[in-house]
């Protein structure tokens, strides 16, 4: 460590490094909280939501209506293998679009071929 930083680290007052604890305590119960509360908005919309790592490709979240469509929960899976049964990521995924356009939507229609339904899609870069 600096020496400065080592001085400023010894000066330091017991009482504010308890309270940057509990400050980031709270910011960490908050934080929780507030996803709990998006994932139950997601629970309660009667569409399939998931969310996946556009780079590994793997399942973050999905809500129970996909979970019913599907009659599993591909959560930890990824995506190309459990959505379309493939081997190799998709030719029509939209990670590249999505990518180059954070915070922008974009739709598009599909048909899936395993659940044998067309579905109009939202795709969006959560940052």
């Amino acid at each position: 460590m600096a020496p400065d930083r080592e001085r400023a680290k010894e000066n330091e007052n017991p009482a504010d490094s308890e309270k940057k604890i509990t400050n980031a305590e709270n910011n960490a119960g908050k934080a929780s909280r507030l996803l709990d509360q998006i994932f139950a908005i997601f629970e309660s919309i009667n569409e399939i939501i998931y969310i996946s790592d556009p780079f590994t490709y793997e399942i973050l979240y999905c809500n129970k209506v996909l979970k019913e469509r599907f009659g599993k929960d591909p959560t930890g899976g990824i995506c190309y293998k459990e959505f379309q049964g493939r081997d190799s990521p998709c030719d029509f995924c939209t990670n590249h679009i999505i990518l180059k356009n954070p915070g922008q939507p974009y739709y598009w229609e599909y048909h899936n071929p395993i659940l044998n339904r067309d579905y109009y899609i939202v795709d969006l870069i959560i940052m």
